[in-house]
């Protein structure tokens, strides 16, 4: 099917489709199906129900990516006659907060047995396993009974409600990772920084005064300015965090996660992510000097990147979703604390990008 990966179950084989798989389960393609697959589809040869929209815009995902084929449709085989069972699939590779969602579709004649369970409980595991990921998350329209039922038999847990775009109102269910915290709260927010702390460690480590402070040909910032607007954006958002964090104890805002960023802040959040797809002028009061020494700057970071750890292990219970600040440096931004963390990290990943291509350039 794709790379010969296979994930084996008591009655199934469950392996990604590939690009050329894809298009030949839109076409109804019989005869490539099954010399793409080595799986024998019932007539007619269309995909399982409710996938068929989103069909063409995978295989295209997957055509441009091939390694990530994994992160998108598997087909599940019955073992022993080969026969195609359905569809089960991740919405993509997993993101920073560490969630991929999961879907499931089987055709007609297999439903009622089981397989969706057992299908669905084997990817769990198989995306659990990779260190990126600490949930597996299902979205389901609260009519689809059985498509609860067998999240719930999987093993997932409702944790709430949400609102899609294309299809309404949703329950969430999520399978998490024991050892890993949960996605969009403060303690994971708290890794997330910890670990950005340690690859700006690395990146730094290599480099002098002199390639510290070396700008790129095309006229923009070096290495040291990149990290030193770090430093003061951080700096400038933690002390009103660290604000309302005050207030939200004091209240006594409590509220369990996983929690919504809202829809300004996701859309903040994409747009501090890199690559970089808009570029923008940084504030006055936080853009960086021109000379730096190397020792003080990794210094600055690791101790800002400290501070916003502990910080988050501060805001551990609080209602991450309900306690809000305005944005000390994007006029008229009002961002809840879910975003205002994850827009700090998404920023870091940004400029610390950024700083790798300038040491590609300047050849460090």
């Amino acid at each position: 099917m794709t790379s010969g990966l296979v994930v084996r179950t008591a009655r199934l084989e469950i392996a990604p489709l590939s690009a050329a798989a894809l298009d030949a389960l839109i076409a109804g393609d019989g005869q490539r199906l099954t010399a793409c697959t080595g799986a024998s589809f019932a007539a007619p040869d269309a995909p399982p129900p409710l996938l068929a929209d989103a069909l063409p815009i995978v295989r295209d995902r997957v055509g441009a990516s091939p390694d990530d084929a994994p992160w998108w449709m598997w087909l599940a085989v019955e073992r022993g006659s080969h026969a195609a069972v359905g569809v089960i699939g991740f919405g993509g590779p997993p993101g920073p907060d560490g969630v991929v969602t999961v879907g499931y579709a089987i055709y007609p004649a297999f439903q009622r047995r089981g397989f969706a369970t057992e299908a669905l409980s084997a990817l769990c595991a198989w995306a659990l396993e990779d260190p990126r990921v600490r949930a597996v998350r299902a979205t389901i329209p609260p009519a689809h009974d059985a498509s609860r039922r067998t999240a719930e038999r999987a093993g997932l847990r409702h944790v709430g409600e949400d609102v899609d775009p294309e299809v309404g109102d949703v329950v969430v269910y999520e399978l998490r990772h024991a050892g890993r915290p949960i996605p969009g709260s403060a303690a994971a927010y708290a890794e997330e920084l910890a670990e950005i702390s340690h690859a700006a460690e690395e990146l730094l480590q290599a480099l002098d005064d002199a390639s510290l402070d070396s700008a790129p040909a095309d006229g923009g910032w070096s290495v040291g300015e990149c990290v030193d607007h770090l430093i003061r954006s951080g700096r400038l958002y933690l002390g009103t965090m660290q604000g309302a964090i005050a207030r939200g104890t004091a209240r006594g805002i409590r509220g369990t996660p996983p929690f919504s960023r809202g829809i300004v802040g996701d859309w903040f959040v994409r747009l501090m992510e890199p690559p970089a797809r808009r570029h923008f002028r940084a504030p006055r009061k936080i853009r960086p000097t021109r000379h730096h020494a190397v020792g003080a700057l990794r210094a600055g970071f690791a101790a800002l990147q400290a501070d916003l750890v502990a910080t988050a292990h501060r805001a551990e219970g609080l209602d991450l979703g309900r306690l809000a600040i305005w944005s000390p440096a994007v006029p008229l931004l009002r961002l809840n604390l879910a975003a205002a963390f994850a827009a700090i990290a998404a920023h870091e990943r940004r400029h610390l990008d950024q700083a790798r291509r300038v040491m590609e350039q300047i050849g460090t």
